[in-house]
């Protein structure tokens, strides 16, 4: 322990006689840890974490592909017919769409 105490009092006296290399090298060092944790983060919600539903294996993505008379051609998330999405729906028509959609 006492070798310890002795090689940490020499690095802080060695970083205190240049203050510019002490600034860097603690800047070096927070920002290594802190891309580390921000990737570890993004990993960790993308690949690492589960659906929070019961059958994430199940799920599935609509999706409608529209061409205009000049030639464009949009894709876009495929709604039910006659729902403009702007407005939200109580919970009740949710359902019911969702059963008119299940048969």
């Amino acid at each position: 322990m006492s070798a310890f105490l002795d090689d940490l009092r020499y690095t802080l006296r060695a970083l205190a006689k240049s203050p510019g290399f002490a600034a860097a090298a603690i800047a070096t060092l927070a920002l290594g840890i802190g891309g580390n944790c921000a990737m570890f983060g993004v990993v960790n919600a993308i690949f690492l974490k589960p659906l929070p539903f019961p059958e994430p294996q199940r799920l599935v993505r609509l999706l409608d592909k529209t061409t205009t008379p000049s030639g464009q051609t949009y894709t876009g998330n495929l709604r039910p017919r006659g729902s403009s999405g702007s407005q939200r729906r109580p919970a009740s028509s949710t359902a019911q769409l969702l059963n008119a959609w299940s048969g």
